[in-house]
């Protein structure tokens, strides 16, 4: 892969590449762009830098500038935001109910966590153990903002990974979360089956 990025004539293309993208598609700021950058620089910095300082002048323009202010709030140091995470942990604990608006904005505060990714192995365990709670909340909005695909559930779960030495992480445990909800399922079924509600 280095060889490839130390070839000029590659460079050139790729940069004319991005340069194209860009112009036909004026989204925001491009994350897997960033990471591919960042990694390369990171593992082979001033191997790199020689073929690709003549044609980052093309890349960095004005509006470049503008897309990438987000890319400073990735990746997070949680013990610098100690007070920050501390809230939130307050309004996963809270345990009185607004009313809908006050709740759905309350797991979007929780939610914007995600910036930490794993590094809050036990906030994300509070965040699960509470959410496994909520699944029947009165509130629709509330339960499915809390269930929904790519929302505070799948994120709190999103971490459970097993590490080379076959140990697992101190994250939430996804197989022990679909425990929990196959019983408690399992237990919704047998109750309607003794008392139907029509």
């Amino acid at each position: 892969m280095l060889n490839r990025f130390m070839d000029n004539n590659f460079i050139r293309k790729l940069i004319q590449y991005i340069v194209i993208e860009d112009e036909k598609n004026e989204t925001n700021f491009n994350i897997h762009r960033f990471r591919m950058f960042n990694d390369l620089f990171r593992n082979f910095d001033l191997d790199l830098i020689d073929h690709f300082i003549e044609h980052l002048n093309i890349l960095i323009d004005e509006k470049t500038k503008e897309k990438y202010k987000g890319c400073y709030r990735e990746d997070l140091d949680p013990r610098r935001m100690y007070c920050l995470i501390e809230f939130i942990r307050t309004l996963i604990n809270n345990k009185t109910t607004g009313n809908t608006f006050l709740e759905t904005s309350r797991w979007f505060l929780v939610l914007k966590r995600t910036i930490f990714e794993w590094r809050i192995p036990t906030l994300w365990c509070a965040i699960n153990e509470y959410v496994k709670e909520m699944l029947d909340h009165p509130y629709k909005a509330v339960r499915e903002y809390i269930a929904n695909l790519h929302c505070v559930l799948s994120v709190s779960l999103s971490f459970d990974i097993k590490l080379p030495n076959g140990q697992s992480t101190h994250h939430p445990d996804a197989n022990r979360f679909i425990d929990t909800i196959h019983e408690r399922l399992h237990q919704a079924i047998e109750i309607y089956e003794r008392k139907p509600l029509g």
